[in-house]
């Protein structure tokens, strides 16, 4: 199952995922883009994430802050 937000660091070992397949809030159809954290072209606060379910048309935006 492909519907989830694997996170990794710098070196490319694994570090910790979230969401699930489904419908609702944090879960995932098809997670086809991200941008966000600490890239400084992000859309909003620091830290936000953006992720893109292609599979349902749709941008959820996660705050960690």
């Amino acid at each position: 199952n492909n519907a989830r937000v694997q996170i990794f660091d710098l070196d490319g070992s694994y570090l910790d995922e979230f969401g699930v397949s489904g419908s609702n809030f944090g879960e995932f159809s098809g997670p086809g883009g991200i941008t966000g954290g600490k890239d400084p072209n992000a859309l909003d606060q620091p830290g936000d994430l953006f992720i893109v379910d292609s599979s349902r048309g749709k941008i959820i935006q996660f705050g960690f802050n």
